[in-house]
């Protein structure tokens, strides 16, 4: 039963992490996402205390439009994302555009954030799942990973082969 329900659980993580690939392959431009959720790995200290790096980020899409004031967002800037809080919300031109500033940071992000820019607000971080994420993609986080599931599925195969003792033979007299 354990098995089979390990198989199953792994068998969607898969389908979901394949999905994910493909679709990220499609558009360099923006990060993998599953259901208009995508998760990405901090790296730096700008978002301390409250997000830290090696903390994995739960971005869900969002627009400018839906986005207020103090939320903290993902955006691309160049060829980096970089999740920051909104600190003020302007109209510029008739374009409704963000300012952003890190929460450990002294000043606010040097440019404007535009539309087309953001990937979307973060919903909620795990706290190390980052760093956890980017040791199970390496080539011995994947290993030790694979060696698990099988020791687990094989020792769960294991005690259906020994034979169980009657309870009520020999024990307890």
């Amino acid at each position: 039963m354990v098995g089979n329900l390990l198989f199953v659980i792994l068998l969607v993580l898969g389908l979901l992490s394949l999905y994910a690939i493909i679709q990220g392959g499609k558009d360099s431009g923006t990060p993998p996402s599953i259901f208009g959720f995508s998760m990405m790995s901090v790296l730096t200290g700008s978002m301390e205390p409250d997000i830290k790096p090696g903390d994995l980020v739960v971005v869900k899409a969002a627009d400018i439009e839906s986005i207020q004031e103090n939320e903290i967002i993902t955006y691309k800037n160049g060829s980096t994302f970089v999740t920051h809080r909104v600190i003020d919300k302007v109209n510029l031109n008739g374009q409704t555009v963000l300012q952003t500033q890190g929460d450990a940071n002294n000043i606010k992000d040097e440019g404007l954030v535009i539309d087309n820019q953001i990937i979307g607000s973060v919903q909620f971080t795990v706290p190390k799942g980052g760093a956890i994420a980017q040791f199970l993609i390496s080539p011995l986080g994947l290993l030790i990973a694979f060696i698990l599931v099988l020791w687990l599925i094989f020792s769960h195969q294991v005690k259906n082969f020994i034979p169980k003792r009657k309870l009520d033979e020999g024990e307890g007299s």
